[in-house]
């Protein structure tokens, strides 16, 4: 039996070469990922391994925030640590968010999510945290010099010499002479991050920490032990700092370095297995169909002599030879696909540092697991069909023929399906978990299983289905169209599976498109109704909260176009052990945002906190109740409830601009919201106020239409970057159209015969097979774009406390995607068309 499967296997080498295609594109992307972080992640284990050399001890800041601003401590922190016994010498260290590299083009560089940041570079031979001169450069000394990092350098075109213009969020914008240019180790930035190094004095200057410091660097005297020095040092630093060995400081720094990417992982990880799935489908029907074909085959095996068991084994060594050989194709093709993954990354201005390819032994297993128990998880459904063939079957032609089968007990099983899916997600999507993030594989379980229940009912509405969708193509392409409406319906199994594979990609692509729709209608109402102003300046730097300085506002409201304007401010706190953002606000908002109600006031005094309603009612507060608030900087601080706010423009927690100012160190601000005055157009005042930050390049002004606008093509970019990931879905499931379509012609190899002897000639017969698959690719779009539109309102439900609150179908987008299916139907039934129209009419009709 052995021997004769692989005579099987081999003798059809072609119509399990696609089926094997879907395998090795999922599995390279499993692989990929693996390979690519695995790489990185080691990268980064070698760099701060070198970038601590001759450093015995690190003091730092012991913060809990992600997006904190970090924490400062005392200048004398250095002499304290240095009548520390055993403690050689104390470099000094101090790092700030927020100053921006200007090109010369004026523009800011980066700031696209990852961080733009300042830090001090001494001329000591250690204790440069992994910054590395590179060429001629030299370390900053005085006020008016800079050195900048190699990537930076690289974009704008700086050379040693150049005069550079940095943006403070604080004190704006200032020029200096460029002495040099660091990379961090052998990478020209971190993760895509921009840096700016200045000696001590100045960086205390520009990021205004004047007699601050966030850190130090301590080299023990030789023969120190340095686990007692750890000790000795912890127990002279003040609050909030901690000492730790270089090596734990290291693995700390990559640790969390890593962590902080692992989301990218995570996220193709994602539309791995979910090309995976789709895969399912197109193995499941090529074994499907192909045990069809060879019914007689098998019933001779059993007539002489082979057993259930034999038959069965021997369909699923099939599929586990399939299964290992494109699995290991896969795992070879990742090793390319993570050094495209780099280069794509690059060309983002995300410089990870590179190193040889990482085969870890988990790549190889999980890469080959997944793709042998895919194949064979497919499989086993027809190996079982296999098994079951009479022998008697080898006798007669008809008896070999499968029966067909009632299709009740599918619906009872689809519906028990849909049931089970439907309450799985909601589950994720609305259950109570006490603050926890939504657990995603709750979720995706419930979509897997709704998605299931679809494929089950798609079988009993195919026929249906492939009629109505052929029918104006029977119209227009005569015989050809009415012959391939029939074929369409004729076997709603197959049909079903075949749709079904396209049926998940475009669900997906459809939801995210109605998801980007409703984001651009919620965003379009809001500054529609809930925003009072002609102009809004933002900044450039869509991630950060260090904004830039206030004087632009202070400034503006002096300008006879403005009749007024509200400032906002924004920073990290942490509520109850979770991190997130306040904001301040001026006594005015409520000429500008659209407010419900207010229970309390809104005039808030230093002391207390204006909280979202969403936000009470989670936590069960009313005004007058005392709300613990973490700061980074001054710890935890009992701020009174003052007034509860229900608005879709302001949420959260709202500090007077005083108090934030005084919590977070700065005056910057986040966004500025303006008024025209009597007489003055929107974009009269945009200019007013643009030219007022012509200095200040990470100052957007735009009218608020603009922002509208940009806010759209924002979210459209990053769902379009999703999108483009899904087509690979679809295109294996077009794959899976080729390889039914192909396997049809040979099955139908007579009948395509006899159609040529009556007189269908060899263009209709390409026709035929072309429509054919455009029907089910269609029929496969349409059942897509129902499930995309139910997971994209599934999912905008539990948003709506969020601000989400509009829920819109983009009709002709979605259309687009079902006739893209159409078309590209015909294009991947190409090949099948052109065999099927060059078989031998005499040979076909004799064929068995």
């Amino acid at each position: 039996m052995w021997k004769a499967s692989l005579k099987s296997l081999f003798a059809h080498k072609a119509r399990l070469a696609l089926t094997a295609l879907a395998i090795v594109l999922g599995v390279a992307f499993v692989s990929g990922t693996y390979i690519y972080t695995d790489t990185t992640n080691r990268a980064f284990d070698s760099i701060f391994d070198e970038a601590f050399v001759g450093i015995d001890i690190v003091v730092a800041g012991d913060s809990t925030f992600q997006f904190g601003q970090g924490i400062y401590f005392e200048e004398s922190l250095v002499a304290d640590i240095a009548a520390v016994d055993g403690v050689a010498e104390v470099i000094p260290t101090l790092t700030g968010f927020g100053p921006k590299i200007i090109d010369r083009d004026g523009e800011p560089i980066g700031g696209q999510g990852p961080p733009q940041f300042a830090a001090a570079l001494t001329g000591s031979e250690v204790g440069t945290g992994g910054f590395e001169l590179r060429g001629e450069s030299r370390p900053p000394m005085g006020g008016d010099e800079i050195v900048i990092d190699a990537a930076s350098a690289d974009t704008a075109g700086y050379e040693i010499g150049d005069t550079v213009p940095v943006e403070f969020p604080t004190i704006g914008t200032r020029e200096f002479t460029l002495v040099g240019i660091a990379g961090f180790g052998e990478a020209d930035n971190i993760g895509g991050a921009t840096f700016v190094l200045f000696d001590l004095e100045t960086t205390q200057e520009v990021l205004e920490r004047e007699g601050q410091l966030d850190g130090a660097f301590v080299q023990a005297e030789p023969g120190t032990d340095i686990e007692t020095l750890v000790a000795a040092v912890g127990q002279v630093l003040p609050e909030g700092a901690r000492a730790q060995s270089s090596q734990e400081a290291a693995e700390e720094q990559a640790a969390e370095i890593q962590e902080g990417l692992s989301f990218f992982g995570t996220f193709l990880l994602v539309f791995a297995f979910v090309a995976l799935f789709v895969a399912t489908f197109l193995i499941y029907n090529t074994f499907r169909i192909v045990v069809a074909q060879r019914l007689r085959e098998l019933a001779l095996l059993r007539a002489v002599g082979a057993t259930r068991r034999q038959v069965l084994w021997s369909v699923l060594f099939e599929a586990l030879v399939v299964g290992v050989i494109a699995s290991v194709i896969g795992i070879a093709a990742g090793a390319g696909l993570a050094i495209a993954l780099r280069a794509a990354l690059e060309q983002f201005g995300i410089a990870l540092p590179s190193a040889a390819l990482v085969f870890a032994p988990r790549t190889l297993v999980v890469g080959l697991i997944v793709g042998v128990v895919v194949t064979l998880v497919s499989a086993i459904v027809p190996a079982i069909g296999a098994s079951r063939v009479p022998p008697v079957a080898a006798m007669r032609e008809e008896m070999a023929r499968p029966k067909r089968k009632t299709l009740t007990r599918r619906a009872i099983f689809g519906a028990v399906l849909g049931v089970v899916g439907v309450a799985l997600m909601f589950a994720g999507l609305l259950g109570d978990y006490d603050g926890a993030t939504v657990p995603l594989s709750l979720i995706g379980a419930g979509a897997a299983v709704i998605i299931l229940a679809a494929y089950v009912f798609s079988a009993l509405v195919a026929d249906p289905m492939a009629r109505t969708i052929g029918a104006p193509l029977a119209k227009a392409f005569g015989a050809a169209g009415k012959l391939a409406q029939r074929n369409a319906g004729r076997s709603p199994r197959r049909t079903a599976a075949t749709a079904s594979a396209i049926m998940v990609g475009i669900a997906l692509i459809s939801m995210v498109t109605l998801l980007s729709a409703s984001i651009r209608g919620t965003v379009d109402a809001i500054f529609d109704t809930g925003v009072d102003a002609d102009v809004v300046v933002t900044s450039t730097d869509q991630f950060a909260i260090s904004g830039f300085t206030a004087d632009l506002a202070e400034e503006a409201a002096g300008l006879e176009e403005v009749a007024a304007l509200t400032r906002i401010q924004a920073g990290a706190i942490i509520v109850d052990g979770t991190e997130t953002f306040a904001g301040s606000l001026e006594p005015n908002f409520e000429d500008f945002f659209s407010v419900e109600s207010i229970e309390g006031t809104a005039a808030i005094s230093d002391d207390g906190v204006l909280v979202g309603s969403s936000e009470a009612e989670s936590n069960d507060w009313s005004v007058g109740d005392v709300v613990a608030i973490e700061f980074e900087q001054s710890g935890v601080q009992e701020l009174t409830v003052e007034g509860i706010i229900t608005s879709d423009t302001i949420t959260g927690y709202s500090l007077s601009r005083d108090r934030f100012t005084s919590e977070f160190g700065s005056d910057a601000d986040s966004q500025v919201y303006i008024q025209s005055a009597t007489g003055f157009t929107a974009e009269e005042t945009r200019d007013a106020v643009a030219a007022l930050a012509a200095d200040i390049p990470s100052a957007n002004v735009q009218t608020n239409e603009e922002l509208v606008d940009e806010i759209g093509d924002q979210v459209n970019q990053i769902l379009g970057l999703i999108t483009g990931l899904l087509a690979m879905t679809v295109l294996i499931a077009l794959i899976g159209v080729t390889n039914t379509m192909a396997l049809a012609v040979i099955e139908r190899t007579r009948e395509i015969g006899l159609l040529r002897a009556v007189g269908l000639n060899r263009r209709q017969t390409r026709r035929m097979i072309r429509v054919e698959a455009s029907i089910v690719s269609v029929f496969g779009a349409i059942l897509g774009v129902g499930l995309g539109i139910f997971f994209g309102w599934a999912i905008l439900q539990p948003l709506r406390d969020e601000g989400f609150t509009e829920f819109v179908i983009p009709f002709g987008g979605l259309a687009l995607w079902i006739a893209i299916a159409g078309v590209l139907g015909v294009v991947f039934a190409l090949w099948p068309a052109w065999r099927a129209s060059r078989l031998n009419v005499l040979e076909a009709i004799s064929y068995e």
